[in-house]
């Protein structure tokens, strides 16, 4: 477990006072959010309130369904739906209020991005002291582009988070390998996944260095099978369930592109699409 004392406790409210009033102005100064964000409420308010079929309108569609047919993954829409309730409660607005669903939307990625301070800090004190790691988070929190996508209607903060605390996880269990450190970094995986399918892309990296420990003889093959199988177990628990249901690893239109061509298809330029010829 994570010891803090004192000198943790201030460079933490320091970053953390930070996170939060960068993030509170840009989203007090935000006149339109960003086009996305349309897509993500769209998809959180189906979840609250499942749409008819359109191609039967006497049947309601199922919450399964509604998350087979959309393109975006499930867990930032998701996390919209839980922070819509106590948005709605503080200010008392109604299901379709448009300016409280983009708040919503706003908050979810803010308080991710004042959250990131966490994950970040605690890396860099494991592997270069407190000192670098406050340095670190600082110049983090403090990029005006870090800031604006973590104060906008965009999963990328939440994703940015559950990629850092993936990332603290790996580099813990890395330093005192255990089954278990490595389940815990398999689960968070799968989390990031269910934000953007990229979150996959960690396990490549823990196997390459799961694989490289064994080469170089740090681990045994029995301590690396179990660490690898860990991992993959975790990512498993929670991605495999979401993948029966759309049936592939992604519904976006640039995962599907990609897939066709590691399978040979040839990729044509956007400039060559059907849709775009006038």
């Amino acid at each position: 477990m994570t010891r803090i004392d004192r000198s943790d406790l201030g460079r933490l409210a320091v970053l953390l006072l930070l996170a939060i009033v960068a993030r509170s102005w840009v989203i007090a100064h935000t006149e339109v959010a960003a086009r996305d964000s349309i897509g993500f409420i769209r998809f959180a308010l189906h979840l609250e309130q499942p749409p008819t079929d359109y191609q039967n309108p006497d049947d309601v569609l199922s919450r399964r369904e509604v998350i087979r047919r959309a393109e975006h993954a499930p867990g930032y829409p998701v996390a919209i739906w839980l922070m819509a309730h106590p948005v709605r409660a503080i200010t008392g607005a109604e299901l379709m209020d448009c300016d409280a669903l983009v708040l919503t939307c706003q908050l979810v990625s803010a308080v991710s991005g004042v959250l990131i301070v966490f994950p970040i800090y605690f890396i860099g004190r494991m592997l270069y002291g407190r000192d670098l790691a406050f340095i670190a988070c600082l110049l983090f929190q403090t990029l005006p582009v870090v800031v604006q996508v973590t104060s906008d209607g965009l999963s990328d903060g939440l994703y940015l988070l559950l990629t850092a605390l993936t990332m603290w996880s790996a580099t813990a269990g890395l330093r005192t390998p255990t089954a278990w450190a490595f389940l815990r970094t398999g689960i968070g995986i799968g989390a990031t996944y269910l934000v953007r399918p990229e979150g996959l892309m960690m396990v490549i990296a823990l196997m390459g260095t799961i694989a490289l420990l064994r080469l170089c003889q740090r681990w045994s093959w029995r301590q690396s099978l179990v660490h690898a199988s860990a991992v993959l177990v975790g990512v498993a628990l929670v991605a495999v369930p979401y993948v029966v249901t759309i049936g592939k690893l992604t519904n976006k239109p640039t995962g599907g592109e990609l897939f066709r061509w590691m399978q040979g298809e040839e990729m044509k330029p956007v400039w060559k699409s059907s849709t775009l010829r006038g």
